[in-house]
């Protein structure tokens, strides 16, 4: 209702009390656009913590207080943003108040008390992003929305997952972020004048969201400093609730740090004044795409909330191979057109704030009763499930009764198998009285044993002599044993002489191609390779670290080398980690127990990568590692063993929470195995370690490896190569993520990938 003075007050609800850009937007442009059709308009927004003008761009008011203020509000809008979820990691340490569930408290629950005070509701643009909805939800749902007013989401994936709650009454709409499109060309702000002066903006600059994704640009910034010279970078953390920090982006060149997080608007401007948008930030890149500004994301992102953004174009998946992508990089920057796309966005945008304000301005809706009617079922639904729990008590009650039933039975046997070893052994002892009877009538035949003593000492003489002579051959075997081992341990000093100048070989490539000379004649280099057909990409693994590897022989034969990648390629292994065409392996209760996603990316004996139209150009060049001479020669010096003709095969590994593998020994067909980690960052305190372990025992544990992206342990198969994978802790924050390539006996089959009984396939859609 409007107070006094004639204002409408309007709520919000959504995520407004975090420092995360996009979330900060909604209520500002709800504001801006309703009091354009409605005149004097309070926007009110509502998310967990109270916040005030001064330690926050505007005030904010927690749901717990929504209750007792619902009623003088006018309208409430649900969202924007990815506000429709029903899990608990919203973001780290982001908790509701006392009394309010998490995360229902801060968009489902005050959605049906608008409805419980006739108060007009609407969904502003809110998305699910890939989020599932739990079958104790859904007649909440289904109350909520249908019986709004208005329901306007921002992607396709949204509108079908709340279809089918409202029947044609969801609607797509895009993201009321794209409202920003109004300051474009507008005068700069007092603060922005400020802040070019103070930081020297006025000069071009590229900003680069000051996220983990973004290290392998400023490597790539590194790498071709020679093409960027004369380029000024401003790291912006977007997101700093979701770990955006300026530390990730330290090392780039010529970089410009803020002296404070920015107000929204503030953020919004300093975007669209720069050159290029380097980041995958949502609204970071809507902000950028209205204002004309190159956006450049580090990966592929397509899916749920960015099949809105995808459709419009404008998206430039950043290439980071070569110079050549730096000189296309660098030649690109500059504000031009925006996507063609846009003005439609902006029409559509425009016609869903008229709706939102025609569904605030009608006439107050009457849905008190239907939450009436909701409370009057709720005892019914209560008392079912606690029946329910009632009947389950039973079942275990009666289940205890049985299993105490059982021991009583158990014990009355063990009670007559005692009573039967007693007869057994009073039957013994019978038996022994008889055979010391038998013992004293055997004395008196001992002296008819004498007689043969004679007879028995010329045989003895006899073998005595052949003993001699089978000595003096045990002899000449122990000296031609001697001498071949001494000629192994000169084949293996051979050997390790061999692997080291292999490795050293490389290093001296490496410096040769990191020399002046070789930087010169790369021109050169490039047309012959033209010529001949193209250039092969460099190899990804660093080939020394292994050549270089010590063989362990405790508790079997494995070996752990760490710094297998360099830094950029490290981050970008991590970051393009693959998510598509994924297999769930599970068994419990057979020789061991395992669970986890799988993918192939060499399939067995293949000599390329298993779609790899999917796989980011990083993960590309990995594949052709595992293929190439280098890596099998690499193993082979290491392990001591000839795999030429041994048939290789590679998948790739998600262990969410709880994934695990029992402890094992590998299959006899499996003869060298590597396993390589791509975690950047992980406590071991979260499980999924490797475990080598001396046994079959799981405790027997000789060294852990952590799941860390770099390391890798070989180790051949053998009746001794016990090893296990604790499981994965539902806190984890992430997957663990790895890589096992096996090389197999001549003749083998995948038993991953069996041909007559393939997994069905998706994409893995467990923890980032």
């Amino acid at each position: 209702m409007t107070n006094g003075s004639g204002t409408r007050r309007i709520g919000i609800v959504g995520t407004f009390d975090v420092q995360n850009y996009g979330d900060l937007l909604f209520p500002i442009i709800a504001g801006e656009e309703l009091r354009r059709r409605l005149g004097d308009v309070e926007i009110v927004p509502f998310s967990y913590r109270t916040l005030t003008v001064g330690q926050w761009p505007y005030a904010v008011t927690s749901v717990a207080d929504l209750p007792e203020l619902i009623g003088d509000l006018d309208g409430l809008l649900i969202g924007g943003g990815f506000v429709i979820r029903f899990d608990k990691d919203v973001a780290p340490g982001y908790r509701p108040p006392a009394g309010v569930h998490h995360p229902t408290g801060y968009w489902l629950t005050p959605a049906l008390l608008a409805l419980q005070h006739d108060v007009p509701l609407v969904w502003n643009a809110p998305g699910m992003h890939c989020n599932d909805i739990p079958a104790w939800a859904e007649d909440a749902l289904q109350l909520a929305l249908g019986h709004s007013r208005y329901i306007g989401v921002r992607d396709e994936p949204t509108r079908r997952a709340l279809a089918r709650f409202a029947p044609d009454r969801v609607t797509r709409v895009p993201d009321t972020g794209f409202g920003l499109a109004h300051m474009v060309d507008a005068p700069p702000s007092a603060a922005f004048r400020a802040l070019s002066d103070e930081l020297g903006l006025e000069q071009p600059y590229i900003v680069v969201q000051a996220a983990i994704g973004s290290r392998p640009f400023a490597q790539f910034v590194r790498d071709h400093a020679e093409v960027f010279a004369g380029q000024r970078f401003l790291a912006l953390p977007v997101g700093p609730v979701l770990g955006d920090t300026v530390d990730h982006l330290s090392d780039l060149i010529d970089v410009i740090t803020l002296p404070t997080w920015p107000d929204p608007l503030l953020l919004a401007e300093i975007v669209q004044h720069a050159e290029a948008v380097v980041g995958h930030s949502y609204h970071l890149t809507i902000t950028a795409m209205v204002a004309g500004v190159p956006v450049h994301t580090p990966g592929e992102f397509t899916d749920g909330k960015y099949t809105a953004l995808a459709e419009l174009g404008g998206l430039r998946p950043l290439r980071m191979d070569n110079a050549d992508d730096a000189e296309r990089f660098v030649q690109g920057l500059g504000r031009g057109a925006r996507p063609a796309g846009i003005d439609g966005v902006l029409e559509q945008l425009q016609q869903h704030w008229d709706k939102v304000a025609a569904a605030i301005d009608g006439d107050r809706p009457n849905t008190a009763p239907v939450i009436a009617a909701y409370l009057q079922r709720l005892p019914t639904a209560l008392e079912t499930n606690a029946d329910r729990a009632d009947a389950l008590a039973v079942a275990l009650d009666a289940q205890r009764a049985a299993a105490d039933e059982e021991l009583v039975r158990q014990q009355g046997l063990a009670n007559r198998a005692i009573a039967h070893q007693a007869r057994t052994l009073d039957d013994q002892a019978r038996t022994l009285e008889h055979q010391s009877a038998t013992i004293d009538w055997l004395r008196t035949d001992a002296l008819a044993l004498h007689a043969h003593i004679g007879m028995l000492e010329g045989l003895l003489h006899t073998a005595n002599t052949d003993l001699m002579e089978r000595d003096a051959q045990l002899a000449a075997a122990q000296a031609e044993l001697a001498a071949a081992q001494q000629r192994a341990s000169q084949l293996a000093a051979v050997l390790h002489q061999t692997r080291h100048r292999v490795a050293d070989g490389y290093d001296v490539a490496d410096s040769l191609k990191a020399s002046t000379s070789w930087k010169a004649t790369a021109p050169l280099r490039a047309v012959t390779g033209l010529a001949r057909g193209g250039r092969a990409e460099r190899p990804i693994i660093r080939m020394p670290r292994l050549f270089r590897g010590e063989l362990q022989t405790d508790p079997f034969e494995w070996a752990l080398v760490d710094g297998l990648f360099d830094p950029a390629d490290a981050a970008a292994l991590v970051a393009t980690f693959p998510r598509d065409h994924f297999a769930t392996i599970e068994a419990y209760g057979g020789e061991k127990d395992y669970c986890y996603d799988a993918r192939s990316l060499v399939p067995m004996g293949a000599g390329a990568a298993f779609h790899p139209e999917a796989l980011s150009p990083a993960w590309r060049r990995l594949a052709a590692d595992f293929v190439s001479p280098a890596y099998r020669a690499a193993l082979s010096a290491l392990t001591g063993t000839d795999l030429t003709d041994h048939p290789l095969e590679v998948n790739i590994s998600h262990y969410g929470p709880h994934g695990h593998l029992g402890a094992h020994t590998d299959l006899p067909e499996k003869v060298v195995t590597s396993v390589m980690y791509f975690n950047d960052g992980w406590d071991p305190a979260d499980g999924g370690c490797l475990e080598l372990l001396r046994s079959s025992d799981p405790a027997d544990i000789v060294r852990t490896v952590p799941p860390q992206v770099g390391n890798c342990v070989v180790f051949t198969r053998s009746h001794r190569s016990w090893h296990a994978v604790g499981a994965v802790q539902p806190g984890a924050p992430r997957s663990r993520r790895s890589l096992t390539a096996v090389f197999h006996k001549p003749g083998s089959t995948s038993s991953m990938w069996p041909a007559d009984n393939m997994p069905e396939m998706h994409d893995y859609t467990g923890p980032a």
